[in-house]
């Protein structure tokens, strides 16, 4: 097993490898001396998870954690008005059961109760189940085409897929790794953040649809930008500013990709838009990398 703990020990930050590797071992030899593979193998996994929070930055001091944390309301906000005015208002998604609608309105009430009262297991369930719920309106809506088209494109079901899926996934999976002692507690503050979500979710959803998505360039724009606002957040050590980014940035990125796919040419426009976002999205991620190196290393 001592693979394992190499393993666990090389997803750390070389300089804390260097200054508590010796102890890290010290400490997994004692708790799995005379365990069975199957409680080593746990331990190697718990061992390689918090590396992979230090190396992330998601841990109390580091400042991935404490955007997500002041993230945590506001996308919690945006995720249950994105999902209700999806399944409220959107009525172009044949073969969608309503038991499934109503669902997915049960789990964005629920959401948006639990977590500003800082019960965070339960709204951590609630946009799991939101997300499953995008993902299942999505496999309707393919098994619909598929039973009443007698072609199926390939790049509808992407177009599909994005247009339903991207945003509540992608706002379930950053709310599901926001560090547990960042959590926030119940407070009035919590909630009035939850409800800034919901507003800008439903102004986000208006804005959207008097933006011209013939021009995904204008998306393009919004991402940089809301990049450069993280970025600016980070750099000055403002959380809370970073938040608004990370917050929107999830819809941002599935309407400009389903601009992008959507119009003629959407092969083309989608590369166009990868090679636009992808150079400032690795500079962003270098960027917070570096500054999270000179943190750890003091």
């Amino acid at each position: 097993m001592t693979k394992l703990f190499r393993f666990a020990l090389a997803l750390y930050p070389a300089a804390y490898r260097r200054e508590r590797g010796g102890e890290l071992a010290a400490v997994f030899g004692q708790t799995t001396a005379g365990a069975g593979r199957l409680a080593v193998a746990r331990e190697a996994l718990d061992l390689a998870a918090y590396g992979l929070r230090l190396r992330t930055g998601l841990t109390f001091g580091g400042m991935t954690g404490r955007v997500l944390a002041a993230a945590a309301p506001l996308m919690l906000g945006l995720q249950a008005g994105v999902m209700l005015l999806a399944v409220l208002l959107d009525h172009d998604y044949p073969g969608v059961p309503p038991q499934l609608r109503y669902g997915v309105v049960g789990c964005s009430l629920l959401a948006l109760v639990a977590g500003p009262a800082g019960r965070w297991a339960v709204a951590r369930l609630a946009v799991a189940l939101m997300a499953a719920g995008a993902l299942l309106r999505y496999g309707f809506l393919m098994v619909w085409i598929g039973e009443h088209s007698s072609v199926f494109r390939a790049g509808w079901a992407l177009l599909d897929l994005t247009w339903v899926v991207a945003a509540p996934v992608l706002w379930a999976v950053l709310l599901w790794l926001v560090p547990a002692d960042l959590r926030a507690r119940a407070s009035w503050g919590q909630a009035l953040a939850a409800a800034a979500g919901l507003l800008l979710a439903g102004a986000m959803y208006v804005g959207w649809d008097f933006y011209n998505p013939g021009y995904p360039g204008r998306g393009v724009l919004v991402i940089v930008l809301l990049l450069a606002l993280l970025l600016t957040g980070v750099g000055a050590g403002a959380p809370r500013v970073a938040a608004v980014a990370v917050a929107a940035l999830p819809y941002a990125v599935q309407q400009c990709t389903f601009d992008a796919v959507s119009q003629a040419g959407g092969a083309g426009r989608l590369a166009a838009v990868v090679l636009l976002v992808g150079p400032a999205v690795v500079l962003a991620c270098r960027y917070l990398t570096r500054r999270r190196e000179r943190v750890s290393t003091g």
